[in-house]
């Protein structure tokens, strides 16, 4: 036991990786950590609060909660960039999530060594958890916010707690409004156990903090509130594998509600669950920590399986919950095989493993942020003043392009400005978009007459309106 023993007293080291995955990323690619239209949202979204901040116009309608473009904003205001700002608001996040976990276990009575190797193995090398420690996204902020508001809600030793926990929800929902059905079953445990008991007082205290936050996540979460996807919420989505929604035509593999799993086996979450669950008992439930992180996790998946839609990133949130669900049985293998060599050499190959499936699921990010670079040099060399485009606009802003961006996304454009550029992927788009607003606004660009700028072998095709 002495090796794993010494790993797991320099178990801090791993709170470096976003930060040396970071530098890695790019130095070796130039990656900034915007992928996709979200991050590129984040960042325009960030950059508006600023101009608002100094006296500018307020910003502009939006889906997204302002809670994690406002810290990066706050944050910008020191390191004098935006997008600097809300990549150190990720990584602090993903050190004190993985924090917030470790302490969880060390309040359940867990063996302070035990649990730090734990937290190395899971959420410290998590290859989904990690690539989004390196994306400007909301995920890992939120999940920082919800482990934080477990920790004390599970805790719940006093009013204190339960005040402190109510806060942290809501500051998570504020990031990411999904997570407000996560805390749900940790503010009601928090509640339930304290409030009767309380003094008069602090009962008022309670309810008071409860509408205040209410009414402060209601302000900052309003665009969230009317998001296509959460307006088409339904049951019956459990049972389904194909969706018609704004985003599209989407047919997937197997039904929503096996889908959401995911968190309990996948190794792009937790590489070793398939070998802990043959060693979770049924005891083991009957803990706080268990029975709060399973009710975490189902009433969660739950939620999202009735979602039409199928997204890793969504299902991110669960991966905690299933990781502590599974301590028991690591804590059972540890005691039993814990001073064996084989397991010994056991614990570096996992680090290794899931550094390397890391380094393959972060991978088609890098590809999506070049070509996204490489798309806005290709229009910007081009010059044209208005530019029709789907699913790169918010990227055309966030890279230099001055001219008048239109997303063929929702509406039918009518007649095109003669002289602007159609930036448009139709071999990508055929299928998911059939009939659809950007599929139907490309073909009547074509129809409209249209000279061919350039082609790219990845589908893009640039068109001049004559």
């Amino acid at each position: 036991m002495t090796s794993l023993i010494a790993r797991s007293q320099r178990w801090w080291l791993v709170l470096l990786l976003p930060v040396a995955s970071i530098i890695l990323l790019s130095m070796g690619w130039g990656f900034r950590g915007l992928y996709n239209q979200d991050a590129h949202a984040y960042l325009r979204l960030a950059n508006e609060l600023t101009i608002w901040w100094k006296g500018g116009d307020p910003p502009g309608p939006a889906f997204w909660p302002l809670g994690f473009p406002a810290a990066g904003a706050i944050l910008s205001f020191l390191t004098g960039s935006t997008l600097l700002g809300l990549r150190l608001v990720v990584v602090f996040s993903w050190i004190m999530a993985v924090l917030a976990f470790r302490r969880i276990l060390l309040d359940s009575g867990a063996d302070r060594k035990r649990a730090s190797l734990y937290a190395v193995l899971t959420i410290g090398t998590s290859p989904f958890l990690l690539r989004h420690s390196v994306v400007v996204m909301s995920d890992v902020p939120a999940i920082a916010f919800a482990l934080w508001s477990l920790r004390f809600g599970v805790r719940s030793a006093d009013a204190r707690d339960t005040l402190v926990c109510i806060i942290l929800a809501a500051f998570a929902a504020m990031v990411r409004l999904p997570m407000l059905v996560w805390a749900a079953p940790v503010l009601v445990f928090s509640c339930w156990r304290t409030f009767p008991g309380s003094p008069v007082v602090q009962r008022l205290l309670l309810l008071a903090t409860v509408l205040a936050c209410a009414c402060l996540v209601k302000v900052v979460v309003a665009g969230a509130l009317t998001h296509p996807l959460g307006l088409q919420l339904h049951p019956a989505n459990l049972f389904r594998r194909a969706f018609d929604t704004v985003d599209g035509h989407h047919h997937f593999l197997v039904p929503n509600a096996l889908y959401v799993l995911k968190p309990f086996w996948h190794p792009g979450f937790l590489l070793l669950a398939p070998l802990f669950w043959p060693f979770l008992r049924t005891v083991d439930l009957r803990s706080r920590v268990a029975s709060i992180s399973l009710a975490t996790a189902g009433v969660y998946l739950l939620f999202l399986g009735m979602l039409p839609d199928q997204n890793d990133r969504l299902c991110l949130p669960a991966m905690p919950c299933a990781a502590l669900l599974l301590w028991p049985a690591f804590d059972r293998l540890m005691v039993r095989y814990g001073g064996r060599g084989l397991w010994r050499m056991a614990i570096p190959l996992v680090v290794v493993v899931q550094l390397v499936l890391f380094a393959r699921a972060v991978a088609p990010f890098v590809q999506q942020d070049r070509y996204q670079r490489e798309l806005a040099e290709w229009v910007k060399g081009e010059g044209a003043s208005t530019v029709y485009t789907f699913g790169v606009d918010q990227a055309m802003h966030s890279y230099g392009s001055t001219g008048h961006t239109i997303d063929l996304w929702q509406n039918e454009v009518g007649h095109f400005e003669p002289g602007a550029l159609v930036l448009f992927n139709p071999t990508a788009n055929a299928e998911q978009w059939k009939g659809r607003a950007p599929m139907l606004n490309w073909q009547r660009a074509v129809e409209q007459g249209a000279d061919t700028v350039g082609a790219r072998p990845d589908g893009w095709v640039l068109l001049r309106i004559r």
